[in-house]
């Protein structure tokens, strides 16, 4: 009797195993614990076009196909269409690896993970739209997939393995709809690319991810959605084929060293919500001729413009109150100066090495003093001309202390107080020129100018 039971059992568990697969059309399935779906497990087609269905049907029972399971159709040289249809919510591990006659693929809209190395080493493959449903990219997902040209990112994509990418080195262009995408460091997927020549950022965008773009040297066009708020650090470091950026009126965060060594970038333009040029921002962007800022800019921030040699000259907008320290330092090409009349804090160095400066248009109305060791023009032996505008009521502390190519100063009638040392040790200041007669001046304002003979005005 208990033999007999024995037996009944063990039919029931085979009958009961072999229930939870089946085989259809050459693919083999295996129904998932809720039993209303089921994932591919094996396959033995194995050419041509390979749709994967997004039903199935057994034993009068439709099952939906969500999963294609690690390896399934690996190392099929022959496939050269997959079709993968709305239900796949994932793709697993080595998938599709190394199917090396893919030249088309088409993700499903349900697509939510592709699993590492999913579809690594898919050589024929050229181009690869990421659907919008997908989260996650693992590793190696697309590794040497070395026909890439285009790739289209989609917009819930939040994770994306820094290998997921590599050894793509004909990859040119990428669109980048990625609305939530979470931050690089310096080892981004496309860090190296060189071939990406083209990256456009969609209309859906909020923010660009850090290093996103980090050292892709070959990039040259680039275009920023109508929605990006902020750019993140080092997004577009290193870029050195870049020629112009245009930042559009929606960013309001421009990141650290977001276009750090752009040596190749010869325009910028920074939209009207921009309220701070992150530090090095565009340090090191060698041939920067010329600069459109926005009127929101309240910071800018330190190092930002370090380096731009080919900065001729600058206009600081009104809204700006803080300049950095060392924000213009190196930009031995700047001739011509404007300061807004927002400023109030101009930090150490910020002109520093600013060896051609001929001209400042000084506006500041209310910027706090300079000292002995820390003036904006320390050490600026070309600066000739200082042109103070019709808003500015005091000339700050050591100003323009020591600047040895002064000759001519001419002070309007708006300018109530001149602070102490502001033309002080002006070797060659000959000629002041003061408006106003009841303007205080210190009494150490103008000492150690050993060719100025008379001081027209009122001392302190």
């Amino acid at each position: 009797m208990k033999k007999q039971l024995f037996i009944v059992l063990l039919a029931c568990f085979t009958l009961a195993m072999h229930a939870h697969d089946f085989k259809v059309s050459g693919l083999k399935y295996i129904i998932n614990e809720d039993e209303l779906t089921v994932t591919i497990v094996k396959s033995s087609k194995k050419k041509g076009e390979l749709v994967i269905p997004p039903t199935v049907s057994d034993n009068n029972k439709t099952y939906v196909v969500t999963t294609i399971a690690d390896g399934v159709f690996a190392d099929s040289p022959d496939v050269t269409t997959v079709i993968v249809t709305d239900n796949v919510t994932t793709i697993g591990r080595g998938a599709f690896k190394d199917c090396t006659g893919i030249t088309s693929l088409t993700l499903g809209s349900s697509l939510v993970a592709i699993g590492d190395s999913a579809f690594s080493g898919c050589t024929a493959l050229t181009d690869v739209v990421i659907t919008d449903a997908v989260a996650s990219v693992g590793k190696a997902a697309f590794n040497n997939c070395k026909s890439l040209t285009t790739l289209t990112v989609g917009s819930a994509v939040n994770s994306i393995d820094e290998t997921a990418f590599a050894g793509c080195n004909r990859l040119a262009t990428l669109n980048w709809n990625a609305a939530s995408c979470g931050d690089f460091n310096s080892n981004s997927p496309f860090n190296g690319l060189n071939s990406i020549k083209t990256v456009t950022i969609g209309n859906q965008v909020e923010r660009i991810p850090a290093c996103l773009c980090t050292n892709i040297s070959g990039l040259s066009t680039l275009t920023i959605g109508n929605q990006v708020k902020t750019i993140g650090e080092r997004a577009f470091n290193g870029c050195a084929s870049l020629e112009s950026v245009n930042i559009g009126n929606s960013v309001t965060d421009l990141g650290v060293r977001a276009f750090f060594g752009c040596s190749g970038l010869t325009d910028v333009v920074i939209g009207n919500a921009v309220t701070k040029v992150g530090d090095y921002a565009f340090g090191g962007c060698y041939a920067l001729k010329s600069v459109t800022m926005g009127n929101a800019v309240s910071i800018i921030g330190e190092n930002a413009f370090f380096g731009c040699r080919g900065l001729t000259y600058f206009v600081v907008p009104n809204s700006v109150t803080i300049i950095g320290d060392n924000a213009f330092d190196g930009c031995n090409g700047l001739t011509s100066l404007t300061i807004g009349h927002a400023v109030t804090t101009i930090g150490a160095s910020a002109f520093g090495g600013c060896t051609a400066l001929t001209t400042v248009n000084w506006n500041a109305r209310a910027c706090v003093d300079f000292t002995e060791q820390n003036h904006p023009f320390r050490f600026l032996n070309s600066l000739k001309t200082i042109v103070f505008g019709n808003q500015v009521k005091r000339i700050p502390a050591y100003l323009c202390y020591m600047n040895s190519a002064l000759t001519t100063v001419d002070i309007p009638n708006n300018v109530a107080a001149i602070a102490e040392c502001a033309f002080a040790a002006c070797d060659n200041l000959s000629s002041v020129t003061i408006a106003n007669p009841q303007a205080l001046i210190a009494s150490n304002a103008f000492e150690r100018c050993k060719n100025l003979t008379s001081i027209p005005g009122q001392q302190q």
